[in-house]
């Protein structure tokens, strides 16, 4: 079983992932006009704290997405509900001699809190994977 072990900073347990618009949504192995075939390795933070994955906009445009959906979201800090696009992707752990294990999700197009990342990674990703969070020993671990 493939395991990550990273430090937990300041700004939390920042992750290296990969980055494509999903599989489904492909008409063949080539990718969209003007679109890499994935976006990364990109920095990402796990948010054990949100539901769902966000993903910063500037990689939505770098990947040539086009929203599968739309929803009215309450995000923490806010009182009013916002409107966010959702993007049909799948995203990968980068883990050095492991080829990416993909998984498929809808990200939330968005702006990425100050963490230094462009991707949070919500509890629809961790989901799949086992993830421990030592806060003594400032460190994270991730098994899939």
């Amino acid at each position: 079983m493939p395991e990550l072990t990273l430090p937990i900073r300041r700004r939390g347990a920042l992750v290296k992932a990969l980055v494509r618009p999903s599989a489904a949504l492909l008409p063949g192995p080539q990718p969209a006009h003007g679109a890499s075939s994935h976006a990364g390795p990109l920095s990402a933070y796990l948010d054990t704290g949100a539901s769902d994955t966000m993903l910063d906009l500037a990689v939505v445009r770098a990947l040539g997405l086009r929203p599968a959906h739309s929803a009215a979201l309450n995000v923490l800090g806010r009182d009013d509900v916002c409107f966010h696009e959702l993007y049909e992707v799948e995203v990968a752990l980068v883990l050095a001699g492991e080829p990416p294990r993909w998984v498929p999700l809808v990200a939330v197009g968005g702006a990425v809190y100050q963490t230094g990342a462009v991707a949070a990674l919500g509890r629809d990703f961790l989901r799949h994977v086992v993830f421990t969070y030592d806060g003594p020993r400032k460190q994270a671990t991730l098994r899939w």
